[in-house]
């Protein structure tokens, strides 16, 4: 992952709160930057991961990931 995918991964997150992308979504998003399924799974595995071990609740009801890239300030 690169430090663009990482930035894109972290907005997302944060903008879902402690809900986990689906599955197929988090596949399509890899597919649309031609990265391993495995590696976006991986990110979000450990992020609910992190939630847990500080004691946080983590919300059941996945989300659907945006396709496209969150828009950048120019």
């Amino acid at each position: 992952l690169t430090a663009e995918h990482l930035s894109d991964l972290y907005e997302i997150w944060h903008a879902a709160g402690t809900r986990m992308p689906s599955l197929i979504s988090r596949r399509l998003w890899a597919a649309a930057r031609n990265l391993k399924p495995e590696l976006v799974h991986g990110w979000f595995s450990r992020r609910r991961y992190y939630l847990k071990k500080q004691g946080h609740e983590v919300s059941e009801e996945p989300f659907e990931m945006p396709e496209s890239a969150p828009a950048r300030a120019e």
